[in-house]
């Protein structure tokens, strides 16, 4: 079976979703925006920017990369497995949407001199999407982009099974350890190290399970 790039209702809610952040800079922004070394916009700017590359770059975000991952089911040698779990894979793509949409405005808010901290706002939104994709991640089925194509899952339908659904479990567990974090720092670092947990502990995961499969252990 064929996959056909088609217009749904999650494309609706992302387009509607994308444009929010790009009226809010067309209100709000000057023709000149001020440039910062920093996400919270401290101290003094550095340079100018112009408006229109700002509110350009804002619809890349917002608008652009969404729709370039829904592309995905069609570059991936294993398409049919998308028809599995569809509905999850526009569920999954719709999320960074709304991260990427609130940051955005957001940071449109900021740098009009409007009180908000960027990096806490970012880890909230981190964290956020980290549990809701974690909950979603045993329902995902082999694919080379839809999930975490490790060489041994992609080999092991079994593999991947078990792979999924304790990356499930962590990624809900780090999800809530990086809103945690807000209570002592908000430092962007926490999102960086989160990330490199939820990839790299699967990755070690999966090639345990790999290991072990001519032992006869059971991996829980």
């Amino acid at each position: 079976m064929k996959n056909k790039l088609k217009f749904n209702i999650w494309d609706i809610l992302i387009l509607l979703l994308g444009v929010i952040p790009i009226i809010v800079a067309i209100k709000l922004l000057p023709d000149q925006v001020a440039r910062y070394s920093n996400m919270g916009g401290y101290g003094l700017p550095i340079g100018y920017m112009n408006k229109k590359y700002i509110i350009v770059g804002i619809g890349c975000f917002t608008l652009l990369l969404p729709f370039i991952v829904k592309l995905f089911p069609l570059m991936d040698p294993k398409r049919a497995n998308y028809l599995k779990f569809q509905s999850t894979f526009e569920y999954i793509r719709f999320l960074p949407s709304v991260v990427l949409s609130v940051i955005c405005c957001i940071w449109v808010l900021i740098v009009t001199g409007h009180p908000f901290d960027l990096r806490t706002w970012f880890i909230v939104m981190f964290g956020i999407c980290s549990i809701l994709t974690g909950n979603v991640m045993g329902r995902v089925r082999t694919s080379y982009l839809g999930g975490l194509p490790t060489p041994w899952a992609l080999r092991d339908e079994n593999n991947w099974r078990l792979t999924h659904r304790f990356a499930g479990f962590l990624w809900i567990l780090t999800g809530f350890l990086a809103l945690a974090s807000l209570f002592f720092t908000n430092s962007i670092l926490v999102v960086i190290i989160t990330l490199a947990i939820q990839i790299l502990i699967p990755f070690g995961y999966s090639y345990l399970i790999h290991k072990r499969k001519d032992d006869s252990v059971e991996i829980i």
